[in-house]
Order: structure tokens, then sequence, then C-alpha cells
């Protein structure tokens, strides 16, 4: 009773909705995320309309067996926070930027990184001005409410909260981990009067904030290219954490099932070996490097293609052919 919760306060009373709905029986909580579940469904069907994929692709969402494994027999809160953000992702699209930044901030009260992907609110797409600034101003006034009801939790790692995750992980990832070493060693040569931590952590958050604002500012900012980027970025995000277990990767699943790329997907294979025993995994960093290698590889791979793709395409329609716009 005396330790402050590591959830954030919309997680919290997620929490409390299912004990309301069945005390102190994980049914209940089972039904809040299926709730979850089918929000992050019916927005998955939005987006492939949008993109007019084939419904075939909904598959790699709703049968995922990470998903079925980390939601309903392990319980994590995290599909709550994808949800929410693909549900953002399907109102940016239809241009509905108010709704859009609803989900979005209701998102950061059950995980806090959705907050950097505010950008994505008012750039790269037309749009009304005022609108913009309004979905900014909805986003900033909810996540204020969060961040003020959870300032406990912000550098008290002892306390079992956010930053806790840097300390306790079994999978510290190898950047993360080569970040906090160059931090330490800047801090060794006396340049700046902070910890080694807290400096690893304002350069990861640095890294995360200028690359939502770079991939937001792309054009154009349609249905599947704008979905490609949320993707790229929370990849990104899950590869500078400390902490990317099976259930922090529930956040990508919904966007992989429109924009199904083998550096999105490669991690339903990976991640699992986490639950190998503990004598196989004694060698922290080598797991880590196993588990992280492989993604940074397919990732960046895709991101030259895609550069290589629309270079030719403008390539194309500079010089008159009008099939490039297809």
């Amino acid at each position: 009773p005396e330790r402050p919760s590591r959830q954030p306060p919309a997680a919290q009373g997620l929490f409390c909705a299912a004990y309301w709905l069945t005390p102190l029986n994980p049914a209940g909580w089972r039904i809040v995320l299926l709730g979850f579940d089918g929000l992050a469904a019916g927005a998955v069907l939005g987006l492939l309309g949008s993109t007019r994929r084939p419904l075939s692709y909904f598959a790699l969402y709703f049968w995922n067996p990470l998903l079925l494994f980390e939601t309903y027999l392990h319980g994590h809160p995290d599909l709550a926070a994808a949800a929410l953000v693909v549900t953002a992702a399907f109102f940016l699209v239809r241009r509905h930027r108010i709704f859009a930044a609803a989900a979005l901030a209701l998102a950061a009260g059950v995980s806090l990184w959705p907050l950097l992907l505010a950008p994505f609110l008012v750039l790269g797409a037309p749009g009304n001005r005022r609108a913009k600034v309004l979905a900014l101003l909805v986003c900033a006034a909810v996540a204020t409410l969060w961040l003020v009801s959870y300032r406990v939790n912000w550098l008290d790692p002892a306390a079992g909260g956010w930053f806790a995750g840097s300390e306790t992980t079994a999978f510290a990832t190898g950047a993360f981990w080569a970040i906090q070493r160059a931090c330490r060693h800047v801090l060794a040569a006396g340049m700046l009067p902070i910890s080694g931590d807290l400096l690893g952590w304002g350069v990861v958050v640095g890294i995360l904030l200028l690359g939502s604002l770079l991939l937001a500012g792309l054009r154009p900012a349609s249905a599947r290219s704008l979905c490609l980027r949320l993707g790229w970025w929370i990849m990104l995000m899950l590869l500078l954490s400390p902490a990317a277990s099976c259930w922090h990767y529930l956040a990508v699943i919904p966007l992989a099932a429109i924009v199904p790329r083998w550096g999105f997907l490669c991690w339903t294979l990976l991640l699992p070996l986490g639950y190998l025993p503990p004598e196989i995994l004694a060698d922290r960093q080598g797991w880590s490097w196993l588990l992280h290698v492989p993604v940074w590889l397919l990732l960046v791979g895709e991101l030259v293609r895609s550069y290589r793709n629309s270079t030719d395409r403008q390539t194309a329609v500079s010089l008159g052919d009008p099939g490039a716009l297809g």
C-alpha cells in the first residue's frame, strides 16, 4: 500500500472498470481488453478499406499469437494503448483531427509514449489551421492532466515507476545500453552536472521526438504512408527503449496488418525467445543483440528501399510518365 502504482492514470481507471464488472476476478479485465480489441479491429478494417488492401490482411492482426497470448492470458494493458493509437490514425485519415487528438491523449493515459506522436496531428497533411491548433490543445490539456497526476513516478525507480525498466529488464536493448555507456563517458569527463541515466533518457526522448517531427512532416500523408510512418516510429521507440518485451510490441501489430513489413512482423517470431529458461538467457547483452540486430537491418533496408522507390516515382513524374502517379 505504500508503493504508488507504476501504471499511468487511465490504465488505473481501466483496472477500476474491470473490478466494477467482476470484483477480484480476471474475467472483468479480459472483458475490458476485449472492448479495446474490438476498437482496434474496427480501426484496422477501416484503414484497410482506405488503403484498398485485401481484407485477408486483417488476419495478421486478429490471429497474431502474441496479441492473444499477452492480452488474454497475461492480461497486459498495452493493447488498450495500441488500439487508441491505431484509432487516432483512422481519424487522421478521415481528417477528424479533434477525435484523433482525443484518442492519442487517452492512449497517453495508458502508456506515456503516444505523447511523442503529437506532431502527426499537425504536420504532413493539408487541413484547417484552426483545427490543427485545437487538436494540439486538446491533446496537451489531457496529457497535462495525466502527467500531473503521475508525477510521483517520474524519477523514482525504487517506487516501481516508469524509469524502473532500465534497471530491471532482462533484455536491455543494445542501442539503449550503448547510449547509456556513451552518456556515462561524457559525464565522466565532467561535461554535464546530471546523472548518466537521466542524460541517457534525455537522448532517447530527443531522438524519438526528432524522428516524430521528421516522419510526420513527410508528404504525401496517405492512409498507407501514415500507417507506415507510425509503424517505423514505434519500432524505433522499441529498439531504443530499455524494455522491449512481448507486450510492448503489441503497439505495432495493428499497423503491421495494414502495411505488412518483415521489419514489423519478425518480432512475432523472435520475442517469444524471452520465455526460454533463465539459464539459457544468462548472457543478457548477447540475447539483446540477437533480438534486435535483425530488426535494425530489416527496417534500415526497408527505409532505403522506400526512399529509392519514392525517388524513382518523382523522377518518372518529372519526365512526364503518367503511370508513375498510380
